[in-house]
């Protein structure tokens, strides 16, 4: 098991090929503490280090997310897709400023989380949308209410389930650098296709996260 509750209690991060339950109790804890109801109880599972399966659930809107490698998203059973955009200027972008990162990048974050929203107004996007849980914006793409969504400084509990959601919905699951994607390296870019992530990529700076596990 890999959970953000047993880590916070000192736990440490043994990511090995194992069948391996990746729990995250609550994604969004401040909006569950400032009462917006966009929150989500997460469930991955990781076989060989491949996400195989995902749950995520939003017990205040009864929103259920549901994939299998190999057998499609669903919400509340439902078949979901990620959008068709292809186009940087049609795109709607879930992305933070992700103040989390001042504790260890300090002011040198604030310049590159605001050069980069920067670069993708500039680019013309149709907007930006801060929805406060990653599960929950990741989702979103799987089921093209958002046409991508980047971040940086998240943890593996935050993206396994919705990952995999993500990929048999039909996105595209990458590092933000354009690598493979992975759980442990703290950053996530999550697109509706491939075109899109390319042009989603070209706006981005980076900062280097120590990998977990």
């Amino acid at each position: 098991f890999i959970g953000e509750e047993s880590v916070a209690n000192g736990a440490k991060i043994d990511y090995t090929d194992a069948p391996t339950w990746i729990i995250d109790p609550i994604d969004g804890t401040t909006n569950f503490v400032h009462r917006i109801p966009i929150i989500a109880i997460c469930v991955g599972l990781a076989i060989k280090k491949q996400l195989r399966a995902g749950i995520v659930y939003n017990p205040i809107t009864k929103e259920l997310y549901t994939a299998q490698s190999g057998r499609g998203a669903f919400r509340n059973g439902f078949p979901i897709h990620v959008s068709a955009t292809k186009e940087i200027s049609r795109c709607l972008i879930g992305q933070s400023h992700g103040i989390h990162n001042l504790v260890q990048f300090g002011e040198k974050w604030l310049k590159i989380t605001m050069d980069n929203h920067s670069r993708q107004c500039l680019a013309g996007i149709r907007g930006h949308r801060s929805f406060g849980s990653a599960a929950m914006n990741m989702v979103y793409v799987a089921q093209g209410v958002l046409d991508a969504y980047v971040e940086y400084g998240l943890h593996a509990w935050d993206v396994a389930a919705a990952g995999i959601i993500v990929k048999e919905a039909g996105g595209v699951l990458l590092d933000p650098t354009g690598i493979e994607f992975d759980i442990m390296s703290r950053r996530v870019l999550c697109t509706s296709t491939p075109e899109l992530a390319k042009a989603i990529k070209s706006t981005l700076s980076h900062v280097e996260y120590e990998k977990e596990g």
